[in-house]
């Protein structure tokens, strides 16, 4: 989804014949693990995807968002923002060169890697050894994982 939406916002972007456009396409990927006492595990994943836009025209910002595969309609709901009749802007844009460039923050495992089975199972100990050192209280471990991947096109 999300590269299809990156290609949606590349497409946009050359396209696009106004002032300044801007959008940012974000992924994310949670993985929610919770552990009560000896119980069976609540495993809980959950992926989203979504573009902002954000458009400059005649010094004024207009904003959309989207959740679809396209982003020419948010766009366009943008570009209609900025040029609402009665508004006045003030923006001016200072030109730089534009960049390319990536960045994955180093790590000894991703943790995408790791199967969810063996972080259930390191949620499973942990509450059986914190019930191990104090007889009769209740123990819960909660895991949570965040994946983000964005791509800013301007």
């Amino acid at each position: 989804m999300t590269d299809r939406l990156a290609d949606s916002a590349r497409e946009s972007v050359e396209s696009f014949v106004g002032e300044y456009l801007e959008i940012r396409v974000e992924e994310r990927v949670h993985t929610d693990i919770r552990q009560a006492g000896t119980g069976p595990a609540e495993y809980s994943p959950l992926r989203e995807a979504g573009a902002f836009v954000r458009v400059v025209e005649r010094g004024v910002t207009g904003t959309a968002y989207t959740s679809g595969p396209d982003t020419a309609q948010a766009v366009a709901a943008a570009v209609s923002m900025a040029s609402a009749p009665g508004t006045r802007g003030s923006v001016r844009l200072a030109l730089e060169r534009p960049v390319a460039d990536s960045f994955s923050p180093p790590s000894a495992e991703p943790p995408g890697e790791v199967p969810a089975r063996e972080k259930a199972f390191l949620c499973r100990r942990y509450c059986e050894l914190l019930a191990a050192s104090s007889p009769g209280a209740s123990s819960r471990v909660a895991y949570r994982e965040v994946l983000r991947r964005k791509t800013i096109v301007t």
